[in-house]
This record gives structure tokens, C-alpha cells and sequence, in this order.
């Protein structure tokens, strides 16, 4: 019959483990907690599951005196009379999508063990669990397959505890700073500029990530030479980072604007700036405060949040103007970008794409992992239909009515028309229906002023661009009358459009 697992792990697993040099609590943590309950939709609040997700074992490399150790691996225990590949699917879950960032994944009974190697994304084993890996070997395994050397001096960022301030970040926030270093070091090792993509969530706390990869930076030791610059687009963004930042960094982390003649932020290490104070949202294309406050190669490092968004400017000056920094895109939506009529081809080459200008993600947590980890509330379907969309309007209908041309104000004729019925399918894309966006708009409005204010973050995927112009109108108009009522100012840019496909428009 065997040992449950508590035995196999205390009279099998641990032995081994000690002898194989995992002794402390840098090289190995027992029953890691990675992730709280998940959260499942029950009603208007969700309700928490009872067990949190965790690895059995965290298997770390430790290299000298660091300030602390990078994990690297997961091993979970099986009792001693099961299979050791049993345990792979559900140990190797914790390695996917680069989810936690460990490179192996191990599943062990005490006596055999098998492997889920990410670089090969081969599953290996049984083999005999006394020719387990030791922490040496671990270490210099990690270090060929990844292709960094750990004794270089560049490593040093990999081993890095967060900043005080900010030292109980969640899992994925820890494995995307880990994610963005290793494709740091590598760009370097490479000869090239380093240039870095995290995907995240909305809500999953990129602020956090941005300020503890600055403090583990500037750590490290000669990684921040030059100023740091945080670049956002709006001024709520602004502050969100400025609160996160100086609570980490204190005087050093500063707002750039014109103070007394001369640039706030002239002496801090860090900069934090939006789009348009430095300039970028230019119709002329000319980034005034940049280029008088500013040289060539001024910052080291360069961190966009939403780096998706061009519709407030040409934000791609700043990353010209510093081609040696390490170059950050924060984004929730990594695609396609909405291009600047005034946009210059060296603008399109970089503003194009940032898959194509930072690469592929280098770490990506999405709003459903985040979901069913618990930090994000899971979300509940409200469906809600206009009344309008179930009728069906013929031909001569429509051209009884006296439709016409949305853009030009041109009354339509018959063979404009192109179908002998439209129904709910055709409105907002061939059929646009004016009072129909205003009453959808309007009840939209309403649910979010029922339901936790306005301001809350939304997305409403539009039918065509225009369909996108008219609700970015009328969601904003709402917004300002609500202020008005409350007598409180509105904030810049509530509704905007935001390009993609389909198209949509963004509170």
C-alpha cells in the first residue's frame, strides 16, 4: 500500500533533497503558496474557493551571497505507491504559458521521478529520484540552457529581493520581472539593444511590476547610470505611479514638468511623465519639452505603460531619441496600432506593431488566469438587448423614412441599399440607427452608476469605426453631466477610441 504523502515526503523526498544540496530556505520552500483561492462567479460578488493553488516543493538557484535566490523549477510529491508521472499534468500546469516562470517541472514518489523540461518541452522519465538533480547541477543546467553565464556580473539583476516598500509582490508579478531580466541579459549578451514586452492584465498591478523592476535595478549595481523614465498617457496614470514609485525610490521619483523655469525632475532618478508633458501629442510632431530638457540618450532605462496607445501622441520620439536604453512595453492589449495621419514612415516602423518593435511577450498573465486566481473578481454576464434590434425594416421602409448617409447627410436612394430587409444583425454596421446608440449608451451609463460608479474600467466592442465615434460621443456627454451633477471636475480622455479589430471604444 505505501506511505501517504506527508511520509514519503518526510522519509523519502526530504532526505534526498538535503543530500542533494537543497538545505535552506534559498534553495528550496516547502508547500508554497503561489496563488490565493480562486474566485468562482456566485451572484454579484463571487465566492472563494476553500483550497489555494501550490507547489509541493520551490526549487531555487542560489549563486553566492545574492540577495536572493530565482526560482527555477517545481517538484510535486506523490505518495509512495502511485506513478511519478501521475503528478506531471498537474505540476506541469504550473509552468504554463510561462505562468510562474520555472524552467522544469518534477513529479517524484520517493523512489523514481519524472521531468518537464520548457526548453525542450520534452516529459522525461521515470528514472531512479537518486540521480535527482543536485542544486549544482540545477544551477549550471539552467545556466547552459538559458545561455546566461550567473558569474557575470549582468546576472546580479536576477537575484535581487523588491523593493521594501513593496515586498509582498503576488507570483506573476515576481515571474514577469524575472521574464523581463532574462531577456535583458540575453539581448545584451547578444549585441543588441534590450527590448522587453510583458503582457498583463488590467488591474493585475503593472505599476507594481514597473517600480519593483527599477528598484531590483537599481540594486543590482551600474544598471541605472542615467535617470529612468516612467511614460503614461494620461495624468490619473501619472499619479498612480508617481504614489507607487515614491514610496519606493521617496524624493528621487519625480513628476516632470516646468518648475520655476527648469524641469522638476531634473535630479531624480527617476522620471515620471505622460505623453503630453514632454511633448508628444504634437500635432507638428515637434516633442518641445523633450528636446529642451533632454539630449540624446538621456534615460537608461524606459518603461511605456499601455504602450498600445498612439492615439495621444507619437510616443516613439522618446524610444528614437534613446536607442541605447532598455526599452519596457506594458500593455494589456499587445496589437496592432492605430497610426497618426501625420505619422512619418520611421513613426509607422515603430508604432506599427510592438510585437514587431519589442518582440514577441516575454511574459503574458491574462484577465482569466487572473480570474482564477482569485486577485481579479470573476465576472458575471449581464445581457441586456434594445428592443429595436428584433425588428425588421424593409427597402422601401427605409428609403420611406427618409434615411440618410450617416457621414455625408446625403439622403440615401434605392441603390444604396443593397438588401431587401435589415434586422438587428445589419445596425451600426450597413444601417445605423441614431437613437439606438444613445439608448444603449444611456443604459450602459446607468448599469456602471448602479454598479460600483462610472469610472470603473469598460470595454464596448463596436460594430465600425463610426459606430465607435458616435458611442466615445455620448458615453463622454453622459459622463459629463454626471460630473456636473456630483460638482465634480471630469477627468480627461473617460471615453476613447481604441483601435483594433473589431473596433472599440474604451472608458
Amino acid at each position: 500500500m505505501g506511505m501517504n504523502e506527508a511520509d514519503t515526503r518526510y522519509h523519502l523526498i526530504d532526505p534526498v533533497l538535503r543530500d542533494k544540496g537543497y538545505v535552506n530556505r534559498d534553495r528550496i520552500t516547502l508547500e508554497t503558496v503561489l496563488t490565493p483561492p480562486p474566485v468562482e462567479p456566485s451572484g454579484p460578488k463571487g465566492r472563494r474557493r476553500k483550497s489555494p493553488g501550490r507547489t509541493d516543493y520551490l526549487l531555487c538557484v542560489q549563486v553566492g551571497d545574492m540577495p536572493k535566490a530565482m526560482p527555477v523549477a517545481v517538484l510535486e510529491a506523490k505518495r509512495e505507491g502511485e506513478d511519478p508521472l501521475k503528478g506531471m499534468q498537474q505540476a506541469r500546469g504550473y509552468a504554463d504559458t510561462l505562468r510562474f516562470d520555472v524552467k522544469y517541472v518534477f513529479s517524484t514518489n520517493g523512489h523514481k521521478y519524472g521531468e518537464y523540461d520548457r526548453f525542450t518541452e520534452l516529459i522525461n522519465g521515470p528514472a531512479p529520484f537518486a540521480d535527482f538533480p543536485s542544486h549544482p547541477g540545477l544551477t549550471g543546467r539552467y545556466a547552459k540552457n538559458s545561455g546566461i553565464d550567473l558569474t557575470h556580473p549582468e546576472a546580479a539583476m536576477l537575484f535581487q529581493a523588491d523593493s521594501p516598500a513593496w515586498s509582498q509582490s503576488r507570483y506573476y508579478q515576481d515571474a514577469a520581472i524575472r521574464a523581463a531580466f532574462e531577456k535583458i541579459i540575453l539581448d545584451r549578451q547578444a549585441g543588441k539593444p534590450p527590448r522587453v514586452l510583458l503582457t498583463l492584465a488590467t488591474g493585475a498591478g503593472k505599476t507594481i511590476i514597473a517600480t519593483n523592476l527599477l528598484w531590483r535595478l537599481s540594486q543590482a549595481g551600474r544598471q541605472l547610470p542615467k535617470p529612468a523614465l516612467f511614460l503614461c498617457d494620461r495624468d490619473e496614470l501619472r499619479e498612480q505611479a508617481y504614489t507607487k514609485l515614491k514610496a519606493a525610490f521617496g524624493d528621487n521619483a519625480r513628476i516632470v514638468k516646468t518648475e520655476k523655469g527648469s524641469n522638476a525632475a531634473q535630479n531624480a532618478r527617476i522620471h515620471i511623465a505622460t505623453y503630453q508633458t514632454l511633448g508628444l501629442d504634437d500635432e507638428e510632431g515637434f516633442a518641445s519639452f523633450l528636446t529642451e530638457y533632454y539630449g540624446e540618450d538621456a534615460f537608461s532605462v524606459i518603461i511605456i505603460d499601455e504602450c498600445h496607445r498612439s492615439a495621444w501622441g507619437k510616443w516613439s520620439e522618446v524610444l528614437r531619441r534613446n536607442p541605447n536604453a532598455i526599452q519596457i512595453g506594458l500593455t494589456a492589449t499587445p496589437r496592432k496600432l492605430e497610426e497618426s495621419k501625420h505619422a512619418n514612415a520611421e513613426d509607422q516602423e515603430i508604432t506599427a506593431n510592438n510585437r514587431q518593435y519589442f518582440g514577441e511577450p516575454v511574459y503574458e498573465y491574462t484577465l482569466i488566469q487572473a480570474q482564477e486566481d482569485g486577485y481579479l473578481a470573476a465576472c458575471e454576464i449581464v445581457k441586456r438587448k434594445a428592443s429595436i434590434d428584433n425588428a425588421v425594416f424593409t427597402r422601401a421602409e427605409i428609403l420611406k423614412a427618409g434615411v440618410r448617409d450617416i457621414k455625408t447627410g446625403k439622403q440615401l436612394t434605392e441603390a444604396d441599399l443593397t438588401k431587401d430587409e435589415y434586422t438587428g444583425k445589419d445596425f451600426d454596421d450597413e444601417l445605423f440607427i441614431e437613437l439606438r446608440t444613445p439608448k444603449m449608451c444611456e443604459d450602459l451609463f446607468q448599469l456602471l452608476c448602479e454598479n460600483g460608479g462610472p469610472e470603473q474600467k469598460v470595454i464596448i466592442f463596436c460594430t465600425r469605426e463610426v459606430h465607435a465615434d458616435r458611442v466615445v460621443q455620448h458615453m463622454n456627454n453622459l459622463y459629463v453631466r454626471w460630473c456636473r451633477n456630483k460638482g465634480q471636475p471630469p477627468k480627461d480622455h473617460y471615453a476613447f477610441k481604441c483601435m483594433g479589430a473589431p473596433t472599440m471604444a474604451r472608458t
